[in-house]
């Protein structure tokens, strides 16, 4: 299933907006971020391994990102992403499936961050 999400969603994002040029440095750097965390994530949580540091080192550069994105230029598409961000460490992932949704929810709002710009 995620294997489609990748393919179906991810990639003709990032496509669309290096073949547009549509938003920002600051927008595509967050959103291969938040990639990048996500595939982390779905790796440690498939392969049955901990890659726990990583994950929430590559998460608060994430945050990051998208703070500065907000700083740099506000932008209204942002702030579901970073609702997400600020409601995903108070889910837990092996207990319940709310940090998978939400981690879908963030996906789906970077993709309309991207239709939006």
């Amino acid at each position: 299933m995620y294997k489609h999400i990748v393919g179906f969603i991810v990639i003709p994002l990032i496509e669309r907006s290096f073949n547009r040029m549509e938003g920002s440095f600051l927008q595509i750097l967050a959103f291969l971020l938040y990639s990048c965390t996500m595939i982390l994530g779905l790796a440690a949580r498939y392969r049955r391994r901990s890659f726990g540091s990583w994950h929430h080192v590559l998460f608060a550069v994430t945050g990051c990102a998208v703070v500065a994105n907000l700083l740099w230029s506000f932008e209204v598409s942002m702030i579901p992403v970073a609702l997400v961000l600020l409601v995903m460490p108070f889910t837990r992932p092996r207990a319940s499936r709310r940090h998978d949704v939400l981690a879908i929810i963030g996906l789906l709002a970077f993709g309309l961050m991207f239709f939006m710009a």
